[in-house]
């Protein structure tokens, strides 16, 4: 991995004699457009029946990372520069993202978002199904208006994906057999995709090339991938207050995911059925995921998730070389290579 980032960091290095000064202008920049991106949310839920107004209000005032948004940004100023058409793409994005999340809530029974409550536990589930399904519609109405069929394409194709991962998910519930490539299955269709998708409908702004636009697309799914595998590291490893719902969300949840799946792959038949026991028993003893955590780090499962992440970093910093050096790029680069430094 040191190879592919010395290569690609030199040049940079040897490009842009201002490095600094530029990546502030360019923060400056994507905080601008994000507030434009926000304005355009707020105007395709919030100008809709009043009976919509404050549920969507509610939701949208929580914010987020934008970090979806943002991608959509930084890969139309990897060609060029942001236009409306990249700031409703961004919109469009955020909002599918946003309406996953409610969705996904309801379908886990889950009773907390980003530290509070979730949208389905203040305004009822049947509101809240329906808000999701407006976010969803909002979403290729706001890019239709603007982008062209290709994006609109790529948005809707994203959609289906996502569900059809869903579907798979919820199939392989409390499933210990779930192999590792199962499991990269599962998380490229629910999490890579739209994080893929992001990155290709800005490009597709800025008039990407069909190079640029599979390098994009392959950038965004390693990179997906990462992220959900230290979010599913994170799951077991982090506090309440750094995610934002308890520890062991996805055990409670019966999800099987890869600090599990590489530890079982270590495991004697006898150890295996304890793991197994200890996981079916958190739902109902939450002082369980301390054990069963303790067992899948003995195992090597955290650190082999971590260093499979990071490979998926190194498979996706190449693809930035089908475009010239900028601090777009660079920005993109070090997304990437946040996730696994931060882990």
């Amino acid at each position: 991995m040191s190879a592919v980032i010395g290569s690609v960091g030199t040049l940079e290095a040897a490009s842009l004699p201002s490095v600094r000064d530029e990546a502030e202008t360019l923060s400056e920049e994507l905080n601008r457009e994000l507030a434009e991106v926000e304005g355009i949310i707020r105007s395709a839920l919030l100008s809709r029946s009043p009976h919509v107004t404050r549920p969507a209000r509610l939701f949208v005032d929580r914010g987020g990372k934008r970090f979806r948004s943002k991608l959509v940004l930084l890969a139309s100023k990897l060609l060029g520069s942001i236009d409306h058409g990249s700031r409703a793409g961004a919109a469009a994005v955020e909002m599918v993202h946003q309406a996953s999340l409610i969705h996904d809530d309801i379908i886990d029974e889950s009773t907390e978002r980003r530290g509070g409550p979730a949208l389905h536990i203040d305004e009822g589930i049947i509101n809240a199904v329906l808000l999701g399904d407006l976010m969803y519609a909002s979403a290729i109405d706001t890019l239709s208006q603007v982008g062209p069929l290709a994006s609109v394409t790529v948005l809707s194709d994203a959609l289906a994906v996502m569900a059809t991962g869903e579907l798979e998910q919820r199939e392989r519930v409390r499933d210990f057999d779930l192999s590792y490539a199962d499991y990269l299955r599962i998380i490229d269709a629910k999490t890579s995709s739209l994080i893929s998708a992001a990155l290709v409908i800005g490009g597709i702004a800025a008039g990407c090339s069909a190079e640029q636009r599979e390098a994009l697309a392959k950038f965004g799914s390693e990179v997906g991938t990462a992220f959900q595998i230290l979010d599913d590291v994170a799951d077991y490893e982090s506090s309440r207050e750094r995610q934002g719902r308890p520890p062991g969300n996805d055990v409670c949840e019966g999800r099987v995911t890869a600090p599990l799946i590489l530890a079982l792959q270590e495991c004697s038949t006898l150890e295996r059925r304890h793991i197994e026991v200890l996981f079916r028993s958190v739902p109902n003893d939450r002082t369980a995921i301390d054990e069963l955590r303790a067992l899948i780090a003995r195992k090597d499962g955290f650190s082999r998730a971590k260093i499979l992440a990071r490979d998926s970093v190194e498979r996706a910093l190449p693809r930035l070389e089908h475009f010239p050096p900028s601090v777009p790029r660079s920005h993109l680069r070090k997304s990437a290579l946040a996730f696994v430094e931060a882990a």
